[in-house]
């Protein structure tokens, strides 16, 4: 069919449709031609590094923590200064979403990426694992009294998930 009789066959076509079914063909292929300039757009998206500099180092975990439980320990006895350590395993972890692709026997694997709001892109993040606490001591003054004592490792398992033999109270030795 050459070009000539292919435009009259459409012409012809078209006028037969109703205004509805004009409007939902153009929409139709509105969206046909969307979906064809994202998959091109994605497949340069897929160029973008992952960005490990943003996972928080081991260190300021442990340390936000131990100042977070710090409050909570202060108000539960009341003190001003009270000393926590806490021991970690690993630091936090990033599971990051990927798209398989098979060709033949062949298998590649390209990171889900998304722009946010100002157009920069980053690698879509499935879930963050948190370094797995393996023990916490608390210090503090009022460690011999044996209802605060109960009242602090109570909160410490249940903020921090773990068990009770992970904590340690100890009172605060002063001359």
């Amino acid at each position: 069919m050459d070009s000539k009789n292919f435009s009259n066959y459409i012409k012809t076509s078209l006028s037969k449709l109703s205004l509805t079914q004009k409007i939902l063909l153009v929409i139709g292929l509105s969206g046909v031609v969307i979906l064809l300039f994202a998959g091109k757009e994605s497949k340069n998206e897929t160029e973008v590094n992952v960005k490990e500099s943003e996972a928080i180092s081991l260190n300021e975990y442990v340390d936000d923590l131990e100042a977070s439980l710090s409050e909570i320990i202060c108000a539960v006895t009341g003190e001003s200064d009270v000393k926590i350590m806490i021991t970690a395993e690993t630091s936090t972890e990033k599971v990051y979403a990927k798209e398989v692709f098979k060709k033949g026997d062949d298998t590649d694997e390209e990171y889900v990426i998304v722009k946010n709001s100002s157009q920069s892109q980053n690698a879509l993040i499935l879930k963050e694992i948190e370094p797995e606490i393996k023990g916490v001591v608390v210090v503090t003054k009022r460690g011999r009294d044996p209802i605060i004592k109960e009242q602090i490792i109570d909160a410490v398992i249940k903020v921090l998930g773990i068990k009770t033999s992970q904590v340690s109270v100890v009172p605060f030795y002063s001359n």
